[in-house]
């Protein structure tokens, strides 16, 4: 997962003139921040997308939406990625989608999102896929 992450990131604004190894380091951070709950309490809710590698018998992530539980019992998204050569193609969609499925059949009726303001594309995503901007 830390490769899908590397690579869907490495060229946003979040990383720019990133070394790859930093980011590396981040994305470690980040997804073990997930999983440890330092995000709040990872949510069952939450979607892998793997791509079989039958000739060597493995899987990889190219993307995921992984979705937390805060302290108010609301649930955020706090991690949405998917790599370069899957982007475009309803992977982040699909993810999000079977993502709410399963939050609405366990009473949610609210998800939030958070996004960098620059990364004009996760912008574009999450108005189309219907989130709307609640400034703080």
């Amino acid at each position: 997962m830390i490769a899908a992450y590397v690579a869907a990131f490495r060229d946003t604004i979040d990383y720019c003139d990133w070394e790859e190894t930093r980011i590396a380091d981040s994305a470690r951070n980040n997804v073990i921040g997930f999983f440890s709950g330092a995000r709040g309490r990872p949510h069952p809710a939450s979607r892998l997308a793997l791509v079989a590698h039958p000739e060597v018998e493995k899987e990889s992530a190219v993307g995921a939406a992984l979705v937390a539980e805060m302290k108010d019992e609301s649930v955020r998204l706090e991690l949405l990625f998917v790599t370069p050569e899957w982007q475009r193609m309803g992977v982040a969609t699909a993810l999000v989608s079977a993502t709410l499925e399963q939050l609405y059949e366990s009473g949610h009726r609210t998800l939030k999102s958070r996004y960098n303001l620059g990364n004009e594309e996760s912008r574009a995503w999450h108005r189309a896929f219907g989130f709307v901007d609640d400034s703080d």
